[in-house]
């Protein structure tokens, strides 16, 4: 299993944590011209860096399988398999199903998102974006993700689904302890507990909501999305909710630290945030070569059904295999000069930031809006902002800044 003379392969490599993460875009390029797929102890997975490679994988649902749930299962400690067992956990569907179940699942909530539903969504996002800048706009200071980032999708998808506001604090909890168990990351059995008893208790409300909806029908989108989910399935309220589950907690997670991202991009160096305040009109360009260029999520994993060949080395059939989406978007292969930031590219908009195949990202077209309609609150209002401090980055498989403070003149 191991790959012999490869400079990435020991038990302590892992990009994800100090010290390595501080450097982590040039791991990646030695290991794109190096070794760019090799297996790591430390990640228990084998690695691929290379954009074409990562894309080939991606494309190949039969060969690359998304259902991890035997694996998120087996790295619990045994205590904590069996609290899992008899909790009333269920599986992820949607982010953990193969066809043709992630089919019809993904069906409802592609109708979900549709144009239509986005434009309408639109003033909703707007009138979020505004209010919550004139909340800190006298204050000539403010640390943007806990005022800005975070609650602005959020606050998005509870207004939409029709979610109590009060809750917005327990379902970030919640969310950040079905990453922690989803990841694999909860390594001591004391916070695997923690992790299986907030998803369990994420999953009973959100499938009371769904059972409430569909017998009070109300006019939000869960009650739309109840009565989807619902129509023609055998699936109880629980295993439904766990769908709902992933559209809540990725939705605002990973929207929330594109936001930061794109801020950060364009401030830390202030004629990319000036160029922007004088030519609006190519923010969508702007939020397309962020999601390229600091890429919020990092990886995502498959298991390979059958031994595979991915760039030219061999994998057993089994085996995790991690695709290192923040890699493939610097790749020199598919995108000329990588280290820059450039919104005028030929080639923007063909990053892996929302994935790509069967499993590309269903919410990419709320994330584009709510960072575009940010963009432009931002500028209108706030054209004079600039970087207080750098900024700490929170590395992981959905990167995020632990704070962003900016100011400006009032």
């Amino acid at each position: 299993m191991s790959t012999s003379g490869c400079p990435f392969s020991g038990k302590t490599f892992n990009p994800f944590v100090p010290p390595l993460h501080e450097n982590i875009q040039a791991l990646f390029a030695e290991a794109r011209r190096e070794q760019p797929v090799f297996f790591s102890e430390a990640l228990g997975a084998w690695v691929v860096t290379r954009y074409e490679d990562i894309y080939s994988v991606l494309q190949d649902p039969q060969r690359f399988s998304s259902n991890l749930e035997s694996q998120i299962r087996g790295a619990l400690h045994p205590e904590a398999q069996a609290y899992l067992a008899e909790s009333g956990y269920r599986n992820i569907p949607l982010l953990f199903d193969d066809p043709p179940q992630h089919t019809r699942s993904r069906q409802i909530l592609t109708r979900l998102f549709s144009k239509e539903t986005l434009t309408s969504l639109e003033p909703l996002v707007r009138s979020i974006a505004e209010e919550l800048v004139d909340g800190f706009i006298q204050e000539g200071q403010v640390d943007l993700i806990s005022r800005f980032a975070y609650p602005l999708p959020i606050r998005v998808i509870f207004a939409w689904l029709g979610l109590p506001l009060e809750m917005m604090d327990t379902f970030k909890r919640w969310a950040y302890h079905l990453a922690m168990l989803l990841s694999l990351r909860a390594q001591t059995l004391e916070l695997q507990f923690q992790c299986i008893r907030a998803v369990v208790d994420m999953q009973r409300y959100v499938a009371g909501l769904i059972s409430d909806r569909v017998a009070h029908p109300r006019e939000d989108g869960m009650t739309v999305l109840a009565q989807r989910l619902s129509e023609g399935t055998d699936r109880d309220p629980e295993e439904l909710a766990a769908m709902v589950m992933v559209l809540i907690s990725a939705g605002h997670e990973t929207t929330s630290s594109l936001l930061g991202m794109a801020v950060r991009v364009l401030l830390e160096q202030p004629e990319r945030w000036q160029r922007l305040v004088a030519e609006p009109h190519t923010i969508p360009r702007v939020v397309e070569e962020v999601l390229r260029y600091e890429s919020p999520v990092s990886i995502v994993a498959r298991k390979t059904v059958t031994e595979v060949e991915v760039g030219g080395v061999k994998v057993p059939a089994g085996e995790r295999v991690t695709l290192i989406l923040l890699s493939g978007n610097r790749d020199e292969q598919r995108f000329p000069k990588p280290e820059g930031f450039d919104p005028s590219r030929s080639e923007v908009g063909h990053h892996l930031g929302f994935g790509k195949g069967i499993h590309v990202c269903v919410g990419a077209g709320l994330a584009r809006l709510d960072a575009r309609v940010m963009l432009e609150v931002l500028t209108r209002k706030l054209p004079g902002l600039r970087l207080v401090e750098p900024p700490r980055l929170v590395p992981g498989p959905v990167r995020h800044h632990e704070q962003l403070m900016l100011a400006w003149d009032t």
